[in-house]
């Protein structure tokens, strides 16, 4: 089949207008007409209904919509992909969960860029539970993950691991007014919220969740409130306009988990080697502000 098919069509049903269309795909509506009519006699239906200026998908053009998304993202990956290994480079696939990239990630990929010169970088963010499964269908080479994997096919190793304070720009250090007042929960993976209930049971409804522990340290020194926060993120400046509450902490763990099996097995241990050295804390990504 040929892709500009599909691609006429798809932005036939965006713009509902085959002159628009046209127009997009720098060519005459004539053709657009014609590529309409080939593509219908391809799928053995109509895709639009054509009243007056009135141009609406068909049930099967809504159909066919999706299944031409996707087959357009899987053109466009197997052509990059082609076009990559023309250049002599390959991909270094690493996924995270989302409250990591801003506390370490960010500093792992400018390693790896420098250090892997021949490699293009992708990255994804999820949970642990599916960058588990993507690490092993192979779509992922290197997951950075809050909690072990408890399967045999994948290696861990603990990476680094901090330490998270109950902070608060509140008069009160009592830790029941704190979590029922302002506050603001950060998700810090299954232990964390174990923990959470264990030590403090039922509380009020969060002011805002959050996976990010940037956004919730914003939000409290621009409006006030609570949250656990890595005590490595509290420089001086904003020491001065929180409280950090004593005798409750709680120690995260960061694990970087491969495939056993990848073909690139060598490369990613290489690299999780060369990484921990250079990882040996965290800190902040961004300057937060500061209240005179």
């Amino acid at each position: 089949m040929d892709i500009e098919l599909l691609k006429t069509f798809l932005e036939v049903g965006k713009t509902r207008h085959f002159g628009k269309a046209a127009d997009n795909l720098f060519i005459t509506q004539a053709a657009v007409s014609a590529r309409v009519k080939q593509l219908e006699t391809l799928v053995g239906a109509p895709l639009f209904t054509r009243i007056r200026n009135n141009i609406q998908l068909t049930l099967a053009g809504e159909k066919l919509t999706k299944h031409a998304e996707e087959i357009l993202l899987k053109w466009e990956i197997a052509r990059l992909d082609i076009a990559r290994q023309a250049e002599g480079k390959d991909r270094i696939v690493i996924g995270a969960s989302a409250g990591l990239w801003s506390l370490i990630l960010q500093r792992c990929l400018n390693f790896i860029h420098k250090n892997t010169p021949n490699h293009t970088i992708k990255t994804t963010i999820d949970s642990d539970e599916s960058l588990y499964k993507q690490l092993l269908d192979h779509r992922i080479d290197i997951a950075f993950c809050y909690e072990k994997p408890r399967l045999s096919d994948l290696i861990n190793t603990e990476f680094l691991s901090f330490e998270l304070r109950l902070v608060s720009t509140l008069d009160t250090k009592n830790p029941g007014d704190l979590l029922n007042n302002q506050y603001i929960y950060v998700d810090w993976g299954k232990k964390f919220k174990l923990w959470h209930v264990e030590t403090f049971g039922d509380i009020n409804p969060p002011v805002l969740e959050t996976c990010l522990a940037d956004i919730a340290l914003e939000f409290i020194l621009k409006n006030n409130g609570s949250a656990f926060i890595p005590y490595e993120l509290i420089n001086e400046q904003i020491q001065k306009q929180i409280k950090i509450v004593d005798d409750i902490r709680f120690n995260q763990y960061v694990y970087v988990v491969y495939n056993k099996h990848s073909k690139r097995s060598q490369l990613i241990s290489d690299i999780i080697e060369s990484l921990q050295p250079k990882i040996d804390t965290i800190q902040p990504e961004v300057e937060y502000p500061v209240q005179i």
